[in-house]
């Protein structure tokens, strides 16, 4: 269920509501239908907060999936737990603006059986992964207005023992799992600086890893890495077109390598 795979019908609304120091307190709602399961239903609240205080950014997100009876006596948690239990995610983040050099630092936690559809996280081929917790952080610097940098990274491990760490995969969208007690920590890093040439024109390199420590020291660390280099144009404001080539590595007991080109055209109306 994890990411939501097979969706039948979803609706949902959101609010947004101002507060004291310039900020705003979002309120969302989203009821999702599983196809394949009768009367199956999951409601999903959420609350974001973001405001400034004294120059700190203070920004911060809960959210829950509340999956009715249909849907729990159907299905069980890879855990063997029920999905109406540790079905919470929340996140929080200070960050701070000095001149060119921008810093911000959170913490985040998903727990086990937390599911709603969308895409809320990606480590590399990782995406969505739960029963995770850890500390979040990124810089930005411009150098010039047409020349910038950005790093992300997160430190992770599990966030309850005795749960896998599940996580789907980025084209068939199935879920997978890593069993409990099987992963240590979960380091990932990101860097990229863009580069623009002229007003419609611009370049992006970028470099992403994503390493997975097992609890178990004599197997290997998984380790994937991403270099990428992305050339972009602007025809005119709904028009734009990008090319980019990723170099590929995956290395644990054996290393693979590879690489893939693509271009992507988009128009807005």
């Amino acid at each position: 269920l994890t990411g939501y795979s097979d969706l039948g019908t979803f609706f949902g609304g959101r609010a947004i509501i101002g507060t004291p120091w310039g900020g705003n307190l979002g309120l969302t709602y989203l009821n999702t239908q599983v196809a394949d399961i009768a009367n199956a239903q999951t409601q999903i609240y959420g609350a974001d907060l973001n405001l400034t205080v004294a120059g700190i950014g203070i920004s911060g997100e809960w959210d829950k999936s509340d999956p009715n009876a249909a849907l729990t006596d159907a299905v069980t948690a890879p855990d063997g737990s029920s999905y109406a239990e540790k079905n919470s995610a929340w996140n929080g983040k200070l960050s701070y603006q000095t001149g060119k050099l921008g810093l911000a630092a959170g913490y985040t936690q998903v727990e086990a059986n937390y599911t709603a559809p969308g895409s809320w996280n990606r480590l590399g081929s990782i995406i969505n992964p739960t029963n995770i917790k850890g500390i979040v952080g990124n810089v930005t610097y411009a150098f010039t207005p047409g020349l910038s940098f950005v790093g992300d990274v997160q430190f992770l491990q599990p966030n309850d023992a005795g749960s896998p760490v599940n996580f789907r995969q980025p084209v068939d969208k199935s879920l997978l799992g890593a069993p409990a007690g099987e992963i240590d920590k979960i380091n990932y890093w990101k860097a990229g600086v863009k580069y623009a040439l002229t007003s419609a024109d611009s370049v992006d390199l970028g470099y992403e890893q994503a390493e997975i420590t097992p609890v178990d020291p004599a197997n290997a660390n998984r380790v994937e890495r991403y270099v990428t280099l992305g050339v972009g144009h602007t025809f005119s404001p709904g028009a734009s077109l990008k090319v980019l080539y990723q170099i590929t590595e995956l290395a644990a007991t054996d290393t693979l390598r590879g690489g893939v080109a693509a271009a992507q055209i988009q128009f807005k109306y």
